[in-house]
């Protein structure tokens, strides 16, 4: 015997959620009260150009693949191709029709002008039988990149200096736009200058980078010319360090000169006080104090000591002393910085110190 199911509103909407496929009709067979879901067997598509780029004015051909999911014929199923033009709208050239394989060849009629991005797709309506599908491609058309060269006046600078950076275009026609970008620390590339090269094809643009920086140049192309780019180059930025004293009572051809107090050991008061700069100004690096004695018309050292940047780049040390045998002697302080992956080290000058009695 069999039972009529009828399909309401609120079984139609449980079903699409449940199934996730088309539901079928009322008139469908029932078995064991069970409505049997109408499944489109599918198909899929390819589309390739005979090559991805080509030069202003070529004409080229399109091949691809129809393949069924309920294994019917492939032959005689038709596709329909689109093109669109650099800056343009997709339009309509033209359909092919599938061999026994499943292939098909499509001669674009029109020839590839202009410069720049072509893109194709293929579609397959699905006959009334299968689920709709397409498939995309492309081809960059233009003459051969032109040359583009960057060259930099210096592999590496102190920080605070200048570097003029240089980008040289082989050719173009209608567009004479070169941009230069910037690169630190492994980050996305940054804008850095860009403008018109002069007759010669140069662009150049002064820069003064705080890090490590990696540079390139880029032409985005134009009605005749594919896009290029340019090697990279990488210049070193050289941390600066200064020091600077106090606490000292007055200066003597270039020395700081400090009383002797007993109380520098005791308290650590009346010490002659250093203050290391880092330049860029970065919190939590390592500077490297040293401190020599000259003794015997020689400078050794006499104690180093490492002090951690604060949040302004700055590290102070004091010099604690005890016992008059030092009265009178030369002393010098410099500071020093290993450096990072962002920056490469320095160091200061010396800065020379004496206690008096």
């Amino acid at each position: 015997m069999t039972r009529t199911l009828l399909i309401t509103a609120t079984l139609f909407a449980a079903l699409l959620m449940t199934t996730g496929t088309q539901v079928a009709s009322a008139s469908q067979r029932l078995a064991a009260g069970t409505l049997v879901p109408n499944v489109a067997p599918t198909a899929t598509l390819t589309v390739s150009p005979t090559q991805t780029t080509a030069p202003v004015g070529a004409s080229i051909d399109l091949s691809g693949h129809v393949t069924l999911s309920d294994g019917g014929s492939l032959t005689g199923h038709t596709v329909h191709l689109l093109e669109t033009a650099p800056g343009g709208f997709e339009a309509d050239v033209g359909t092919a029709s599938t061999n026994v394989f499943g292939a098909f060849y499509f001669a674009v009629p029109n020839t590839l002008t202009p410069a720049g991005h072509w893109s194709f797709r293929a579609t397959f309506d699905g006959e009334s039988t299968y689920l709709p599908v397409d498939a995309t491609t492309g081809v960059d058309v233009g003459n051969p990149a032109p040359s583009l060269t960057l060259g930099t006046s210096a592999g590496t600078i102190l920080i605070g200096g200048h570097v003029t950076v240089t980008a040289t275009l082989g050719a173009w026609h209608s567009n004479d736009q070169v941009s230069i970008y910037a690169t630190t620390g492994g980050g996305v590339p940054q804008l850095a200058g860009s403008g018109a090269v002069n007759s010669s094809g140069i662009f150049a643009v002064s820069l003064s980078p705080t890090h490590n920086t990696v540079y390139s140049a880029a032409w985005a192309g134009d009605d005749t010319y594919l896009p290029a780019t340019s090697a990279s180059k990488q210049v070193s930025v050289r941390a600066r360090l200064t020091i600077v004293q106090s606490g000292y009572y007055r200066t003597s051809r270039g020395v700081r000169l400090y009383h002797y107090h007993a109380s520098c050991w005791t308290r650590g008061t009346h010490c002659p006080r250093f203050t290391a700069r880092l330049l860029p100004s970065m919190a939590g690096k390592g500077i490297l104090f040293t401190l020599q004695l000259r003794s015997s018309g020689h400078w050794r050292t006499v104690t180093t000591g490492t002090i951690g940047t604060d949040v302004n780049g700055l590290a102070a040390a004091i010099y604690k002393y005890r016992g008059t045998v030092l009265i009178g002697k030369a002393m010098r302080v410099k500071v020093s910085w290993a450096g990072d992956s962002g920056n490469l080290g320095g160091q200061s000058k010396w800065t020379s110190f004496r206690l008096t009695s």
